[in-house]
């Protein structure tokens, strides 16, 4: 059985006795209460609200007035205005929301609702096709017929035909894989397998005269000479280099899967530089914390720390004030990384967006419930992602709330569990989501992983971790997925 925590309860009855005794001025339905009532049912009635609504939720709450109403399952309510504690969830404007998915008609509301008797359909949710709904209010239901969750089937908005819509490992993305009797790629049946050829993994690489050439990784049919390297952490084309880049300008950035410009060389803006580089004056150079050797390889007003080796903001030097004039725009500047910024935290966004990347976004919030099996929900959320994204862009597709876990999760247990365990009832979307989570995390032989998980969710963590996909390109082949912290989102 799942807990929650005791501070919880204990701060929420220390808010709801500080508002019975007068030391709130927000009028808020406890408040109310006592104000209208008198003190003794205004303690009464504000202390086992608060504790109730701490006791049973037991999470957390951004509340930026500090009226108890907020976002997160912490607080007693929704706040239709979050910077004035005399508004909340009992105030003009309304939010007019049937179905309470956040959605409806009012100012209060986080935007309008195509169907709000549906809580399932609203701008915030992916959109499933072929289920007769336009699950996302946007363009109406998809014309595509998808059973296996690949992109591909029957319709116009399917990314082509399937030749077999029953197993997602089998579309025209696919990799062909010789001798299986499965013509995986759906272009001209399954591929003979060369003779005199000892070749585990049938790549057609392997040891023998029969075969194309040698292979380097003969249990992993993704690695072979005839491979295109990826940013994975493999050899893939099994020339003894890992992660080598076109250019000898660029490397490898594990946080994006691409290749990018790497300190010393040429860019026009930071985003063309690898994660922690700075564009300066046309180079990409160190920021903080990036390895240097001296001040020249790091960005301007930056430093190099002899005793570290790394760069760090030069003390003497304050660009914040000298140079970046944030707060003309509107925006804070993070002096350690000489860059303005929308926000650092939730509390900077406006209504309901929340920080990630330093900007403020509009972000599901994906909460741990306590019936619900961790893995199963992780599961859930990752065919959500996946599926509901689009494939050009990244996209951040959730935020996580931990305060009902018990125990980190890793991905590793969910991993077995949608490999070992999980059948389509588990899922909202059956066969389809189940069988793009087990695309995601790579179940099978022949699937590559298609998510990038390095450290474990902490119980008990609140909207610091994030979901969101990479687009497929030129260094990889299929969309994939991140959870890490939000403030690695990468928004360009």
């Amino acid at each position: 059985m799942k807990t929650f925590k005791i501070a919880t309860v204990v701060a929420a009855t220390l808010l709801a006795i500080g508002c019975a005794s007068g030391n709130d001025p927000s009028p808020n339905p406890g408040g109310n209460n006592g104000a209208n009532n008198g003190a003794n049912n205004g303690a009464n009635n504000g202390a086992n609200n608060g504790a109730n609504n701490g006791g049973n939720n037991g999470g957390s709450c951004i509340d930026r007035d500090r009226d108890g109403y907020g976002r997160g399952n912490g607080c007693r309510g929704l706040d239709c205005d979050d910077t004035d504690p005399n508004v909340n969830d009992e105030c003009s404007p309304e939010c007019v929301d049937n179905d309470r998915d956040g959605y409806g008609e009012g100012a209060a509301c986080r935007g309008e609702d195509c169907d709000d008797n549906d809580p399932n359909v609203n701008p915030g949710v992916r959109e499933v096709p072929g289920n007769g709904k336009d699950d996302d209010c946007r363009q109406g239901d998809l014309d595509c017929v998808d059973e296996d969750g690949d992109g591909f089937g029957e319709g116009s908005d399917c990314r082509g035909p399937d030749c077999d819509d029953d197993n997602r490992d089998i579309s025209p993305r696919s990799r062909e894989v010789c001798g299986d009797g499965i013509d995986n790629d759906c272009a001209d049946g399954d591929l003979e397998c060369p003779t005199d050829c000892v070749d585990e993994d049938n790549d057609q690489y392997g040891t023998g005269e029969g075969c194309l050439g040698l292979d380097c990784a003969p249990m992993d049919p993704g690695v072979n000479p005839g491979a295109t390297e990826t940013c994975n952490g493999k050899d893939d084309d099994c020339d003894g280099l890992v992660d080598e880049c076109d250019s000898d300008t660029q490397a490898c950035d594990p946080n994006r899967r691409q290749c990018f410009t790497e300190l010393g060389a040429d860019c026009e803006r930071t985003p063309d530089c690898i994660t922690g580089l700075i564009c300066d004056d046309g180079t990409c150079r160190g920021g903080p914390d990036v390895g240097c050797e001296n001040d020249a390889e790091c960005a301007r007003t930056f430093i190099c720390d002899e005793n570290r080796g790394t760069c760090m903001a030069d003390p003497d030097y304050d660009i914040c004030a000298e140079e970046l004039m944030c707060e003309e725009n509107d925006q804070i500047c993070l002096r350690d990384q000489a860059r303005c910024v929308e926000c650092v935290d939730h509390f900077d966004c406006p209504g309901f967006e929340l920080c990630a990347g330093y900007t403020c976004l509009d972000i599901p919030d994906r909460t741990f419930e306590e019936d619900v099996d961790d893995r199963n929900e992780i599961a859930q959320w990752l065919a959500d992602c996946i599926l509901g994204t689009g494939e050009d862009v990244s996209e951040i597709c959730g935020i996580i709330d931990a305060s009902f876990l018990d125990d980190d999760i890793h991905e590793d247990e969910v991993f077995d569990w949608v490999c070992d365990d999980a059948t389509a009832d588990d899922f909202t979307g059956g066969e389809n989501d189940l069988a793009a989570a087990e695309g995601v995390v790579g179940c099978g032989f022949f699937n590559d992983d298609d998510l990038t998980w390095d450290d474990p969710i902490p119980a008990g963590d609140f909207w610091t971790i994030c979901m969101w996909t990479l687009p497929s390109g030129i260094f990889f082949d299929e969309k994939s997925v991140v959870i890490g912290p939000c403030t690695e989102f990468p928004v360009e």
